[in-house]
């Protein structure tokens, strides 16, 4: 990578970097001595807490390993532990997120075509779901709890435990699992292998509220996660989970105006050509 890099350098005005990993950490810093701009989904807006590491790479790993006492199985890959210099912090920068892809209900379907044919990105457009449309459930919680490291699927499962008697959690059809969420004020989502989860999306365009993690420590684009904007947070410790379930429940046009929030920004990065929320204007201010 390093000699891709260096013959690059001598045909290129400027190198970018573009880092697709889930999390704001698993990082490929050893590129930075050779590019101009290290283009991240998403980032921690303290940029010198890169100079630390982390336990499991990233900061929700590291909180929970030393909150809880979790241990993972499998160890670090001693690359993505590099720490940069000052003079590279700079250089690092916020591109897009996963959001911009396509998170309809036929996602799981065509996801599989859509690698050998990429034009179905193009046809399909998601279907956004009014917040104001009359909903019968208070708060979904549908996620799975599987993961190789126990720093993220721990976490996780003690959501579970502590919403047994509030909400369902185990998991259903793929068809019930669309519907139920179109017909829900709220949905519960965790931090997986990365903070922003794929399920946020899919909460987004069914009309619902996202209850989550607190994201005040990360910066990505497009943002969905202003808390007591966009989105309802809970503490890393959890200790608040419950209190805040309830005051969901008990505030249901309050979460409405929550997820209608996210929807006119999650429409306007999908869908405006030209705006200060466009994806295009984003892209340009990136290239500077």
């Amino acid at each position: 990578i390093r000699d891709v890099l260096l013959r690059a350098q001598s045909r290129a005005d400027r190198i970018f970097w573009f880092d697709l990993s889930d999390s704001t950490g698993t990082t490929h810093f050893k590129v930075l001595p050779y590019v101009d701009k290290y283009i991240k989904s998403q980032i921690l807006k303290d940029k010198t807490r890169y100079q630390q590491k982390f336990y499991g790479m990233r900061m929700a790993t590291d909180f929970y390993h030393h909150q809880f006492g979790i241990e993972d199985a499998i160890l670090d890959e001693p690359h993505l532990n590099v720490l940069p210099t000052n003079n590279d912090l700079n250089k690092i920068t916020v591109g897009w997120n996963s959001g911009l892809a396509y998170y309809g209900r036929w996602r799981h379907y065509i996801e599989p075509l859509a690698w050998r044919e990429q034009r179905l990105h193009r046809l399909l457009k998601p279907m956004f779901y009014s917040p104001a449309r009359k909903r019968s459930i208070l708060c979904s919680g549908r996620f799975g709890c599987n993961y190789q490291r126990d720093t993220v699927s721990e976490p996780r499962q003690l959501i579970k435990e502590k919403m047994r008697g509030h909400i369902a959690t185990h998991k259903i059809t793929v068809g019930d699992y669309f519907r139920e969420m179109r017909q829900s004020y709220t949905c519960l989502s965790p931090f997986g292998l990365g903070e922003i989860s794929l399920r946020d999306f899919e909460i987004v365009l069914s009309g619902a509220a996202i209850i989550k993690q607190n994201m005040d420590h990360l910066d990505t684009w497009p943002n969905l996660w202003e808390s007591g904007k966009t989105y309802l947070d809970f503490r890393w410790d959890l200790t608040d989970l419950i209190s805040k379930i309830e005051y969901a429940k008990a505030h249901p046009a309050e979460m409405e105006a929550l997820a209608a929030a996210a929807q006119q920004k999650y429409r306007m990065a999908l869908y405006q050509q030209r705006d200060d929320g466009s994806f295009v204007n984003h892209l340009i201010k990136l290239t500077q």
